[in-house]
C-alpha cells in the first residue's frame, strides 16, 4: 500500500488515499515528496498500517531481519523518473526522487540487499545513467551529476555485495542451477550484469574490487558470458520453467528484454532478441484473444478463473491486442523496447481462422536433481521422462494439459510442480473455462493429498452494486462465464482443485465442486 498524489494544471494537488496499486499510471505523475521530516517511506507504510493494520504487523515481524519491504515505493518512483526523462517533464522533482530513494538505502544496507524490494527495481537504475546520465546515449545530462553520483554508489553498493562472479558459472551448471525461483533467478543475473556494465564504465568504480575479489570490468565480461549460455541453453531445452505463468513469467521476460536493450556485445543482443521472439511464438500459437490457453506452472487462485493476465497486459505493448493496463515496473522494458517481432509472430498470434485446428506437443524444463528440487536452490536436469505441454487448438477453444511419468514429488523442481493449471478456454468471453474449486480441505496434488484453505464462495455482482455479497451454494455450476476487464474491482477467487499431474491423464478427485469468489484482486504478485 503507498499514497498516489496527483498534479493537475495549476496549484491544485489532490491525494488519493492509501491504494494496493496505481491505476493507469502512464496517464499520472507521482509526487515523493511528503510532508517534511517524514521519509516516503514512512509515509506510504503509515498509510498502509492505517488501512490494514493486522496484516502490516505480520509483515514487519516477518521482515524484521531482513530489511524494510519497499517494492512499491521503488517502483513507483522508478515509474516517475521514466517518464520524467523520457518525456522531459519535471525533471528536478524526479532527480530529486531518485536521490531520495537511493540515500534511504545507502542508510539501511539490509533494506538495500532485502531480496523482495530493491532488487527487483536495481536493474533499471543502470537503463537510466546509460540513457540520462552525463554521457546519456539518449539526452545527456538529464540526471543531475548529483543524482548520478548517488545512484552509481547505490549500485556499488548493492553490486560488490550481492554479484559473485562463482555464480556466473557455466561450464558445470550450463545456467541450469536455479536460486530462490526462475523469476528470480532471472532478475538477480540481469541486475548484476547490467550494474557492472556500467561501474565498469565509470573511472571512479572500474578498478575497485567486488566482496569476491574481482572488479566490475571482470564480473561484467563474466556474467555476459553466463547470459550468452542461458539464452542458448533455454532455446535448446525448451524455455522457461515457470511457463506462462500468471505472476511470475513477465518478471522473467522483462529481465531478457533488459538484457537486449543494454547489450553492446552482438551475439548476446541478437541471443536476447532470438529468445524474446521465441517467447512471443510459443504464447502466440497457444492464446484466443490474448488469453492463454496452454498448460501453466505457478498459477495461484487468484488467476485461475480469469484471463487477464501479466501476459495479457504485456502483450497489448508488443502485439497490439490484449488488456491495456499497465500494472508495474516489470512492463517498463516493453514499453520502451526496440525490439520488433516478425510479421510471422504476428500472424500467429491474430489470425486464429488462419490458424485452424491443430495439436502442440512442447517438452518444457520440470525435472530436479536429487535433493535440489526445493527453495531456495534448485538443480534442473533432462531426459525423455520430463514434462509434455500438449494443447489442442481450434479457431474456438483452446484445451492445454501436462502429461509425465508418475514420480514422487520430490522428483520435480517446486517451481515446475507448484500450482498446475490444465484446462479450457473459449473465444468469445476472457473469462469463460471450466474450473472446479476445492468443495473439501483436501486436493490431490502429484499423487498426494494436500491440504487447502477453503474459501467462502460468492454471488457474481455487477460494478455499480454496492451490497455485500449474498453467499451462494458451494455445489453450484463449475463453469464460470463473462467477467469484466479494466477498471473493476472484483475478482474471481477459487481454491482450485490441484489435478494429478504425475499421470498422463490428470484427473480430479470426485468431491471437488464449484468453490469461486467473485473478490477481485487487482495486485500483480512478481514476488515469488
Amino acid at each position: 500500500m503507498y499514497s498516489i498524489a496527483l498534479v493537475f494544471p495549476g496549484p491544485t494537488l489532490a491525494c488519493l488515499g492509501p491504494t494496493r496499486r496505481l491505476r493507469r499510471p502512464l496517464l499520472l505523475r507521482i509526487v515523493h515528496a511528503p510532508a517534511p521530516h517524514v521519509s516516503p517511506l514512512d509515509h506510504a507504510l503509515a498509510a498502509w498500517r492505517d488501512h490494514a493494520a493486522g496484516p502490516a504487523r505480520r509483515r514487519t515481524e516477518r521482515r524484521r531481519y531482513c530489511g524494510d519491504f519497499t517494492r512499491r515505493y521503488n517502483q513507483s518512483v522508478l515509474l516517475f523518473a521514466t517518464r520524467a526523462f523520457h518525456l522531459q517533464e519535471q525533471l528536478d522533482e524526479a532527480n530529486r526522487a531518485l536521490r531520495e530513494m537511493c540515500q534511504y538505502r545507502l542508510d539501511r544496507p539490509q533494506t538495500l540487499l532485502e531480496i523482495h524490494s530493491f532488487p527487483w527495481s536495481l536493474s533499471v537504475l543502470p537503463r537510466l545513467c546509460q540513457l540520462y546520465g552525463p554521457d546519456g546515449t539518449r539526452t545527456k545530462g538529464l540526471m543531475t551529476p548529483d543524482t548520478h553520483a548517488i545512484v552509481l554508489r547505490t549500485i556499488w553498493e548493492w553490486a560488490r555485495a550481492k554479484s559473485q562472479l562463482a555464480d556466473a558459472e557455466v561450464e558445470q551448471s550450463r545456467t541450469w542451477y536455479i536460486t530462490n525461483s526462475e523469476n528470480h533467478h532471472a532478475n538477480h543475473f540481469a541486475s548484476c550484469w547490467a550494474a557492472s556494465i556500467v561501474l565498469a564504465q565509470s573511472p571512479e568504480y572500474r578498478d575497485r574490487h567486488y566482496d569476491d575479489g574481482h572488479t566490475a570490468s571482470a564480473h561484467a565480461s563474466a556474467w555476459t558470458t553466463y547470459l550468452r549460455e542461458y539464452l542458448r541453453e533455454r532455446g535448446r531445452k525448451g524455455m522457461t520453467i515457470e511457463v506462462d505463468s500468471p505472476s511470475y513469467a513477465i518478471t522473467t521476460l522483462s529481465a531478457i528484454y533488459r538484457v537486449h536493450e543494454m547489450a553492446e556485445d552482438p551475439v548476446l543482443r541478437r541471443r536476447a532478441e532470438d529468445y524474446i521472439t521465441l517467447f512471443w511464438a510459443l504464447w502466440a500459437e497457444h492464446q484466443l484473444d490474448g488469453v492463454g490457453g496452454g498448460a501453466k506452472t505457478r498459477t495461484k487462485p487468484d488467476h485461475v478463473r480469469r484471463g487477464t493476465d501479466s501476459l495479457r497486459r504485456a502483450a497489448w505493448y508488443v502485439l497490439g491486442f490484449g488488456d491495456p493496463e499497465f500494472v508495474h515496473a516489470s512492463m517498463l522494458p516493453l514499453v520502451t523496447s526496440t525490439v520488433e517481432l516478425p510479421a510471422v509472430v504476428f500472424d500467429l498470434a491474430r489470425d486464429h481462422a488462419g490458424r485452424g485446428t491443430y495439436e502442440i506437443r512442447q517438452r518444457r524444463p520440470g525435472l530436479a536433481e536429487p535433493g535440489y528440487s526445493q527453495p531456495n536452490h534448485y538443480r534442473m536436469r533432462f531426459g525423455p521422462d520430463g514434462l509434455l505441454r500438449y494443447g489442442y487448438c481450434t479457431p474456438e477453444f483452446i484445451m492445454g494439459s501436462f502429461a509425465s511419468t508418475a514420480r514422487p514429488n520430490a522428483g520435480w523442481a517446486a517451481i515446475s510442480s507448484q500450482e498446475r493449471w490444465m484446462g479450457v478456454v473459449f473465444r468469445g468471453d476472457h473469462d469463460a473455462r471450466p474450473g472446479g474449486g476445492c468443495d473439501d480441505v483436501q486436493a490431490i496434488e502429484h499423487g498426494h493429498q494436500s491440504p487447502l484453505r477453503r474459501r467462502v464462495p460468492y454471488e457474481r455482482q455487477r460494478y455499480d452494486s454496492h451490497r455485500k455479497p449474498e453467499r451462494s451454494d458451494p455445489k453450484s455450476s463449475a463453469i464460470t462465464q463473462g467477467g469484466h476487464e479494466g477498471g473493476g474491482k472484483q475478482d474471481k477467487r477459487t481454491d482450485e482443485a490441484k489435478s494429478g499431474n504425475n499421470q498422463t491423464i490428470s484427473r480430479v478427485p470426485d468431491r471437488t465442486g464449484a468453490d469461486g469468489s467473485d473478490r477481485r484482486n487487482d495486485r500483480a504478485d512478481t514476488s515469488g
